[in-house]
């Protein structure tokens, strides 16, 4: 048997030591079944607290009772969306186990779902509990270029006022700007909730890719303290949070981006209306 000393050092969990983005958050335990059968099964989560089932099912057999089976397995999750739970396949999901140096084991492995192929990293402890996380997989062509730009509206005159005024006397506009921003953030939660959290949370490797991060809340009390000193800024920041989920987010069946995509053009739709209406 090997010394320890000759296997692999436990996989740090850290996000930033992954170095790609989590897309998923995985905690079980693995148990084995009769005939040899492993299972996986628990609960993941993707950016939020709420939480949600899935499990895994080996699709050969073990007569090792503390590894679980090397290989091919089977698997649904479920997520929760504005119409009710539903329940995702796994397809093409593989699963390695290596013992590591503390005598649990390094799990690996690649997963695909309808949004798309995903990387599998983390860790089993000896007593069958598992955390691991699903990264994005790394694309096989050069790094993904940051999202071009959004190109801005000019800004918009505002009534009793300069444009370049920092909003003082246009109560109305600014109130009719939050009343957008608050529109957004209500329009669908399971949407508007990549945006709502601050930016700095999400982690050093967000922050070391996302050079201008950008959320709503930030947007919220900008507005509250009528720093923006016209409805081009405004709209400017909101466009910044959607790019930069795209950026971040760059599997276009990424929820993240998806989401980006639809509120960004709901907003479109209802800032133009808050243009034309400011401008008279």
């Amino acid at each position: 048997m090997a010394g320890t000393e000759s296997r692999p050092a436990p996989v740090d969990m850290d996000p930033a030591a992954l170095g790609r983005l989590v897309v998923a958050v995985m905690n079980a335990r693995a148990t084995i079944q009769p005939g040899g059968f492993w299972q996986i099964k628990g609960k993941w989560q993707m950016g939020t607290p709420a939480k949600s089932d899935f499990q895994y099912n080996a699709q050969g057999s073990s007569s090792d009772v503390e590894r679980p089976y090397c290989g091919r397995y089977e698997g649904w999750f479920e997520m929760k969306e504005k119409s009710g739970v539903t329940r995702y396949l796994e397809h093409e999901l593989t699963l390695s186990f290596i013992k590591n140096s503390v005598g649990g084991y390094n799990v690996s492995g690649r997963s695909k779902t309808d949004f798309g192929h995903s990387d599998i990293k983390g860790l089993m402890t000896r007593d069958g509990k598992m955390r691991f996380a699903k990264l994005a997989a790394a694309p096989a062509a050069a790094p993904v270029a940051a999202a071009p730009a959004p190109r801005e509206r000019p800004a918009p005159k505002v009534r009793n006022g300069s444009s370049k005024a920092k909003g003082k006397g246009n109560n109305e506009v600014w109130g009719k700007a939050e009343k957008l921003l608050k529109q957004l953030e209500n329009h669908d939660r399971n949407q508007s909730f990549w945006f709502t959290q601050p930016a700095e949370d999400q982690g050093q490797a967000y922050l070391d890719r996302i050079k201008e991060p950008m959320d709503f809340k930030r947007i919220a009390k900008a507005l509250r303290k009528r720093n923006y000193a016209s409805l081009g800024d405004f709209a400017r920041d909101v466009r910044l949070c959607f790019s930069n989920a795209k950026e971040y987010n760059f599997m276009s069946s990424h929820p993240a981006h998806l989401a980006a995509n639809a509120l960004g053009d709901l907003f479109e739709e209802k800032f133009a209306r808050l243009e034309a209406w400011a401008a008279n």
